[in-house]
């Protein structure tokens, strides 16, 4: 059976890489070749993470065993030894905003308008916060899910912001 050949790897080592380009910080977290996240911090806002894509190889049997969750666990871990106080990002999947519940708990994820760059602007006072609740999250990003003709070139979804200085981890 598959889910027994890979499921092994959701206990192997994170391996944590920072790396310094053109006026940023890039921290990039993998688990072999199967799972990666990451983010990149600016100089100009050194106390804000903007992640990237987590992925984790589409190996039947290999998602849904919490590596998604523990990579980014690991980038809040690794993001804080650094100095850094807040992810700002942007999410397109229900999945990834499931993660996101597990690790922070509803109420920690303050929800934005997509901006055309895919991250919360430099001046978030433009921006006001969405009045939507989590479950109104997730549920439009279903149907806007159930609607996309190609998901890997998707177009919608919110940007978020979580304080990760404060103990409100799960």
């Amino acid at each position: 059976m598959i889910i027994n050949e890979y499921f092994h790897y959701s206990y192997d080592p994170i391996r944590a890489e920072l790396a310094t380009s053109r006026g940023k910080r890039l921290l990039f977290l993998s688990i072999g070749n199967l799972a990666t996240f990451g983010g990149e911090i600016k100089d100009e806002a050194p106390t804000v993470i903007e992640p990237n894509t987590l992925w984790v190889e589409p190996i039947k049997g290999l998602r849904g065993h919490g590596i998604g969750e523990r990579l980014v666990r690991a980038l809040v871990v690794e993001s804080k030894k650094i100095g850094v106080e807040s992810i700002n990002g942007h999410i397109e999947s229900e999945y990834s905003l499931d993660i996101v519940k597990r690790v922070f708990g509803e109420q920690a994820v303050k929800f934005f308008h997509d901006t055309p760059d895919g991250t919360i602007d430099e001046y978030p006072e433009q921006f006001a916060e969405l009045p939507i609740s989590f479950q109104q999250a997730r549920q439009s990003l279903v149907r806007a899910g159930s609607e996309e003709y190609a998901l890997d070139h998707r177009s919608f979804g919110f940007d978020i912001e979580v304080d990760i200085s404060k103990p409100h981890i799960n």
